[in-house]
């Protein structure tokens, strides 16, 4: 049957199809409102894109044993509570039921070697999968049979009346945007045990979780893990596995206090920026790297201490953190430099000691140059700051341009070390 060969036949019921037909084409009963049931020859492989978008009335459907593949759409707006997938069907993919707003149920005939459904729920034949869980679904609370290992990508995302999910210790990876959007799912139990669990980026953005113990094979988690999530309090197993925290993981959140793990390495750009409620971080030693902006926004974070282990910071890491008052690094501090910006918009700063590594209190690149957030001294307008000292054998050399220009500054002791003192250093302090 050709595209849109009875596209908009607003008046047609019911129909027959012969045994000859191989293919249902695009739009081929799209908008056929009044149609209300169809019967499918045996002999048809593919269905193809939005095949029966808008048929209104279409309450029941039954895909025979022969049909391989289903396009994008094809079910759009159908009234249809439940569908089984033949056991000839080998190549699903979600957005075959978009809009299916009444489907509730997706079941997978007998002898189907690909596919499984436990409960309603797509799975692969194995099991080790989790594919698919309607969005339409109206269950509060759902536990993730064990034995799974994997919770695929947007398995559970856009469902919005799940309230708990339970994943047990088999999982080993939770794919990108598993649960995004879940804006109902407050409680994630996931449970400890040998297998390693990697969380994928997006994987419970925008969801309504607030408190979350994170088991310690946990070993990465992804780009905008929990990003926009009301996260207030996480949680790390003992002897965490825990290594890297991709980009914005937190950013949004409202977690107030947060202990990093020792195992971890590096923090990706942005990955609790705009954390408003964050009052306090406490980085473990072995971190080495932290990216741009981590921090920033996170209004009111007063206090912050700095691992020895740290060796690169990324720009913008403090902006904007207005209640700021003291950084401290620590005695044996490896951080030889400092991006320009890293205070920048810190009006609360207070003190700071300064380590011994760093070579340079960076400043702008030009003298008389209006300053902005990528070109200016180091603390430049922070008119908060009344005490810096350098660490005991500091190795600065060079204070840069305007590098403490109209700053708050009442008295410093510049190390032996330096070497020369830039324009502006210390105008207008």
């Amino acid at each position: 049957i050709g595209e849109s060969a009875f596209y908009n036949c607003s008046s047609l019921t019911s129909i027959t199809i012969p045994d000859s037909v191989t293919s249902i084409g695009e739009y081929a009963f799209g908008n056929c409102s009044s149609l209300t049931s169809i019967a499918i020859p045996d002999g048809v492989t593919s269905i193809e894109y939005s095949a029966f978008g808008n048929c209104s009335s279409l309450t029941s459907i039954t895909i025979p044993d022969g049909v391989t593949s289903i396009g994008a759409d094809a079910f759009m707006n159908c009234p249809i509570v439940s569908l089984t997938l033949p056991a000839s069907f080998d190549d699903f993919d979600s957005a075959m039921l978009n809009n299916c707003n009444t489907l509730t149920s997706l079941n997978v005939a007998e002898g189907n070697k690909t596919y499984a459904s436990k409960d309603g729920v797509l799975f692969t034949a194995d099991g080790e999968t989790l594919l698919y869980y309607l969005p339409t679904r109206t269950d509060t609370a759902y536990t993730v049979p064990d034995g799974t290992i994997t919770i695929a990508a947007s398995a559970f995302s856009d469902n919005t009346s799940l309230e708990s999910v339970t994943i047990p210790a088999s999982v080993g990876n939770i794919e990108a945007n598993a649960f995004s959007n879940c804006s109902s799912l407050a409680e994630v139990t996931i449970g400890e045990g040998d297998t390693v669990l990697v969380i994928g980026d997006y994987a419970f953005s925008s969801t309504a979780i607030e408190t979350l113990d994170l088991p310690s094979r946990t070993t990465a988690i992804g780009n905008n893990a929990f990003s926009r999530s009301l996260l207030t309090s996480l949680t790390f197993g003992d002897n965490s596995g825990l290594t890297s925290i991709g980009e914005s993981a937190f950013e949004g959140t409202l977690i107030e206090d947060i202990t990093l793990p020792a195992g971890l390495r590096s923090l990706g750009e942005l990955a609790f920026s705009n954390c408003s409620a964050l009052t306090r971080v406490t980085l473990s030693e072995g971190l080495t790297s932290i990216g741009d902006s981590v921090f920033s926004g996170c209004s009111a974070l007063e206090t912050v201490s700095l691992p020895a282990s740290l060796n690169t910071v990324g720009t913008m890491l403090f902006a904007n953190c207005t209640s700021l008052k003291n950084v401290i690094f620590a005695d044996n501090s490896q951080i030889r430099s400092l991006p320009v910006n890293t205070f920048y918009g810190c009006s609360a700063l207070e003190s700071i000691t300064l380590p011994a590594s760093l070579t340079e209190i960076p400043g702008k690149t030009e003298a008389g140059s209006t300053p902005t957030s990528d070109n200016r001294g180091l603390f430049q307008g922070l008119t908060s700051l009344r005490s810096v000292t350098f660490g005991e054998g500091s190795l600065c050399v060079s204070i840069g341009i305007s590098a403490f220009e109209d700053s708050g500054l009442e008295s410093i002791q510049l190390p032996a070390s330096v070497a020369s003192i830039e324009n502006s250093a210390f105008a207008g302090t």
